[in-house]
């Protein structure tokens, strides 16, 4: 969770203004504020993808848990389960 606070603090929206505004500050050209506005747009298209990668990766942990403790005895006997039929629980990471 110390973890998640401090990605919060690196996305902030509001810090990454002040950055790239005093890096455009010298110029005073309408080419130089739509560089500022374009760098910060991209800045948000990228915290929008880790915010969604994140949420993905929860989604799926939950899902996985659920799966997990969801079956009933007779399932686990009958090895009918999600994690069976697809077998998820041979899958190795490659460590």
């Amino acid at each position: 969770m110390l973890r998640l606070t401090k990605l919060k603090a690196l996305l902030d929206v509001n810090k990454i203004k002040k950055i790239i505004k005093k890096f455009y500050d010298d110029d005073n050209s309408s080419e130089g504020f739509q560089e500022y506005q374009d760098t910060l747009n991209y800045f948000k298209i990228f915290r929008l993808m880790i915010i969604v990668l994140l949420l993905t990766y929860l989604i799926g942990c939950l899902f996985w848990f659920y799966c997990s403790n969801i079956n009933s005895n007779e399932d686990l006997e009958k090895s009918n389960t999600f994690i069976t039929k697809f077998s998820l629980g041979d899958l190795d990471v490659g460590t």
